[in-house]
């Protein structure tokens, strides 16, 4: 028997809202009140005092806090431990998350070069004055995949050297077949998360860096850790661009709260944070913009004044 999924789920939901219709207003009066008394607590006012049962009532909720941010770090941890090593193999030859593309005939991987279309397009037509390139101006792809970004970028600016890199051979292989006649264009293999491997660009090496749906799958052996990778990688990649460093992702580029680790599948986790606070050392030199696209959210540094002596 087939069955309507999306019809079952909203038969379920609206049975389960008629339910809460009784239950919510109840535990919203009881948590407006506690809210109200850690608010009281907290502000230490000789006018406005807590009442009798405040001081119990933060205490409780003061230990549930420290209890949950001690289960959250440790999860953290716990998680990209493991995930540190399932998202390579999620991607490697045998993953969820790879073409196999040792077995694709070279017309197929010119199929599949550039599609789907790179997610910078968008920004071109929107924010080109915001972005300031110009044809002729050097451009690194950091984490390429298959050209995505590549292809939209030889579009519109014919005579700008690319330089594009990512872990995956067999993703190269694709790009390298769509780039054939273009002599303007280089790939190598080479990762993002390999501080050596960006220290032998020069500084000031391109005029444009891109970092395309990346960065939210960058992870160390622990969340202390991941945050210093993440810095590091900022501070290289700040240091090759002479113009405009671009990172675009997901709504967890932007994660202004707490930070979270996701699990979305078998070997594939994010880690979710705001990494505009990565520039702040950098803002001497430079400012931090955030740009936004149906699909995709930027963050944008545009170089200026800048020296040669930046570590």
């Amino acid at each position: 028997m087939n069955i309507d999924k999306n019809m079952l789920k909203n038969s379920s939901k609206i049975i389960l809202c008629s339910i809460f219709r009784w239950i919510v207003p109840l535990w919203f009066w009881i948590y407006r009140w506690l809210k109200d008394q850690e608010f009281l607590v907290n502000l230490k006012s000789q006018t406005l005092r807590p009442g009798l049962l405040a001081f119990p009532v933060w205490l409780i909720m003061s230990v549930f806090l420290l209890i949950k941010k001690s289960w959250v770090s440790v999860y953290i941890d716990y998680g990209m431990q493991r995930y540190l090593i399932w998202v390579g193999e999620h991607y490697s030859p045998t993953g969820r998350g790879y073409y196999n593309y040792g077995n694709f005939s070279e017309q197929e991987k010119l199929n599949l070069y550039g599609e789907p279309s790179g997610r910078i397009e968008y920004f071109l037509k929107s924010y080109l004055r915001t972005l300031k390139y110009e044809d002729g101006q050097s451009i690194l792809d950091a984490g390429c995949g298959r050209g995505q970004n590549i292809k939209v970028l030889s579009e519109y600016f014919p005579t700008s050297k690319i330089k594009a890199f990512d872990l995956s051979e067999g993703a190269l292989s694709v790009v390298e077949l769509g780039v054939e006649n273009q002599k303007q264009i280089q790939t190598e293999v080479g990762s993002i998360t390999d501080i050596n491997y960006l220290k032998q660009y020069p500084t000031n090496g391109f005029d444009h860096v891109i970092v395309s749906h990346v960065f939210s799958l960058i992870m160390s052996g622990s969340e202390a850790a991941t945050l210093r990778l993440r810095q590091d990688i900022i501070d290289e990649l700040v240091r090759i661009s002479s113009k405009t460093l671009l990172i675009l992702g997901g709504n967890e580029l932007l994660q202004l709260e707490e930070a979270s680790f996701k699990i979305e599948q078998l070997k594939r986790a994010t880690f979710a944070e705001s990494i505009a606070r990565y520039f702040d050392k950098h803002l001497n030199h430079g400012e931090v913009y955030a740009v936004f696209s149906p699909e995709s959210i930027g963050l944008l540094f545009l170089c200026e004044n800048k020296n040669t002596n930046i570590s």
